[in-house]
C-alpha cells in the first residue's frame, strides 16, 4: 500500500503528458485507402514560437508521418518540399492516390529542470485526394509534456509518439 501513494505522489510532483486528437466529420467508408495505395507526405514549414525557428522540425514532423504508415501501407514516401503544388505534381508523377499534408501549429520546446514550463506541440494533418486536388479528411492533434523529467529533456517531437501513430492511420480509415 505505501509503495502505491508513493507512486501516485511522484505522478503527481512531475505530471502526467497529456494529447488530443480532433478528427474532421467524415462519413464512414468515405475513404477507402487499401494497402496496396501509393501515399505520399510533404515536408511542412518548420514550427517557431516567439521568433525561434526550430530548423528540422517540419522535415521531423513529415518522418514521423511516414514512419506510422509504413506498416500499414506498402508504398509510404516523403516528398522534399513544403511547396503544395510542387509535392502535388511529385506525387502525380509518382502515380500516388493521397498526398498528406501536415502543418506546424504550435511548437515549444520549453521545458527544463527550472522553467516547469511543458513542451508543447500541434499539429494538422489533411488527406488529400491527388487527382482530384481536394481535401477529403483531416485531423489536429496537440500533445503536452510533463512538467518535469527525470532523465534529460526530449524535444518535442518525442511527444509524436504511439498516440500520434494512431492518429494518422485514422486519417487514412474512414
Amino acid at each position: 500500500m505505501r509503495a502505491a501513494y508513493i507512486a501516485l505522489a511522484f505522478l503527481a510532483a512531475t505530471g502526467c503528458g497529456a494529447y488530443n486528437v480532433t478528427r474532421s466529420p467524415v462519413a464512414p467508408g468515405a475513404i477507402a485507402a487499401s494497402a496496396t495505395d501509393r501515399i505520399r507526405v510533404m515536408e511542412a514549414t518548420d514550427g517557431s514560437l516567439e521568433g525561434h525557428v526550430y530548423g528540422g522540425s517540419g522535415r521531423n514532423l513529415a518522418a514521423r508521418v511516414v514512419q506510422a504508415l509504413q506498416g500499414n501501407f506498402v508504398d509510404v514516401a516523403l516528398v522534399s518540399t513544403s511547396n503544395l503544388s510542387e509535392a502535388l505534381g511529385l506525387s502525380r508523377a509518382d502515380h500516388a492516390r493521397y498526398l498528406i499534408v501536415p502543418t506546424i501549429l504550435g511548437w515549444e520546446d520549453r521545458n527544463s529542470k527550472w522553467s516547469m514550463m511543458p513542451d508543447r506541440v500541434s499539429v494538422q494533418l489533411a488527406l488529400r485526394d491527388v487527382a482530384t486536388d481536394t481535401t477529403v479528411n483531416a485531423i489536429s492533434y496537440q500533445a503536452q509534456s510533463r512538467r518535469q523529467f527525470i532523465n534529460g529533456n526530449p524535444p518535442p517531437e518525442a511527444l509524436l509518439n504511439k498516440n500520434f501513430d494512431r492518429a494518422v492511420r485514422e486519417l487514412l480509415q474512414r
